[in-house]
């Protein structure tokens, strides 16, 4: 790696200042080499005509979600307000740009995401650059990667965890049943705000190894917790999706995170090989 980029990630690491943040990921996500003059656009007017939304099928599964998508922000909570305004027409045109994604779950918060602090047409061309790239995959329509993901996640848990992985393999609990809510929202809805933040700016300098670091970082600060005080998975899941936030400052989330011994060759070999095992059928 070349010092000018090993110095950048440590700076990243240690937290973008909020209001370069914007700038910031545009660039980081690639944004600025991605975006194509005019097609924003071209496919938000396009989304805006009557006959396309009513041939296009995902345009209804977008105007459902569309309340679910941070309900309590400032931006979105007024129904037909300027922020679902907003997110209505980048996710429309996204199903566009790429329908064999078209859209997904999880989306929502991405994008709602990334409209807090960039304008429609910046958002638009860092969710392409996300989902090409750091996230590719996670949101295809029959969600394979998610699934491989899980089964490193639930691989990771036993070499890093050990313990606390016989205990969750005791009470039947694995790994797609949390991360799926995890990475398709990259953790927006399952850690304080400040320390989502620090995932995104950390998965954008740092590729898909940040998003398993972040979720083991989680589980590592609970262990204790989700050991002696969770003894079935009636409350194990619901204390992993609602941590409590005292134990999720963002200081303290990335420093766990950082010290996990995880590269993204790592992360490759393993994708390979438990898609190998899906395909085989010995998982």
């Amino acid at each position: 790696m070349p010092p000018s980029r090993r110095r950048l990630k440590k700076l990243v690491h240690k937290g973008v200042p909020h209001a370069m943040r914007a700038a910031a990921w545009f660039r980081l996500a690639g944004a600025h080499d991605r975006l194509e003059e005019g097609r924003y656009a071209a496919l938000a007017a396009e989304a805006a005509d009557p006959a396309t939304a009513a041939a296009n099928p995902f345009f209804d599964i977008i105007e459902r979600d569309l309340h679910r998508c941070f309900p309590n922000h400032v931006l979105f909570c007024t129904p037909g307000g300027e922020g679902q305004q907003a997110l209505r027409e980048v996710l429309r045109a996204y199903a566009l740009f790429n329908p064999t994604v078209g859209y997904c779950q999880g989306l929502g918060m991405v994008a709602g995401t990334l409209l807090m602090l960039l304008e429609r047409e910046r958002a638009f061309w860092v969710l392409v650059c996300l989902l090409e790239t750091p996230c590719k995959g996670l949101y295809d329509p029959d969600l394979l990667q998610l699934k491989t993901d899980a089964i490193v996640f639930d691989r990771l848990l036993a070499k890093k965890l050990p313990r606390l992985a016989r205990h969750f393999c005791a009470n039947d609990v694995s790994a797609l049943m949390f991360i799926t809510q995890w990475f398709l929202t990259i953790f927006t809805t399952s850690l304080p705000w400040p320390s989502a933040l620090r995932v995104w700016d950390m998965l954008l300098v740092d590729g898909p190894k940040a998003i398993f670091r972040i979720g083991l970082a989680v589980l590592m600060i609970g262990k204790r917790h989700l050991i002696k005080a969770c003894p079935t998975n009636a409350e194990i899941l619901p204390w992993i999706l609602h941590v409590p936030t005292e134990h999720l400052q963002p200081d303290a989330v990335v420093f766990v995170a950082l010290g996990i011994e995880l590269r993204a060759s790592d992360i490759v070999k393993m994708r390979l090989s438990a898609s190998k095992a899906q395909l085989a059928g010995l998982v």
